[in-house]
């Protein structure tokens, strides 16, 4: 039930970002990514016990990529000097 309120919450912020055009890009590419992923969670269990069990794997490991990316960017200089910085400064 509060899964759209994340795709809602960023289209408001989109109303107040500074530079909307990459922020309108960010909030598709959120949007397709959230109706996709309602799509898939929705195929699941018409799925047989082995074919979901692989499903499950797959998930895991992209979950688990997510997790590393996400430790690798906060730990790194990507975290403060991410491509949004880069395109604000570059607007001065």
């Amino acid at each position: 039930m509060l899964r759209p309120f994340g795709v809602v919450w960023a289209a408001l912020g989109l109303t107040w970002a500074p530079i909307p055009l990459p922020s309108g890009f960010v909030i598709l590419s959120l949007a397709g990514m959230f109706f996709a992923g309602t799509i898939f969670v929705g195929l699941v269990p018409a799925l047989e016990d082995s074919q979901r069990r692989q499903v499950e794997n797959w998930f895991l490991a992209g979950y688990g990529t997510a997790v590393l990316i996400f430790l690798f960017e906060a730990t790194s200089v990507n975290w403060t000097r991410g491509s949004f910085c880069r395109v604000n400064e570059n607007n001065k």
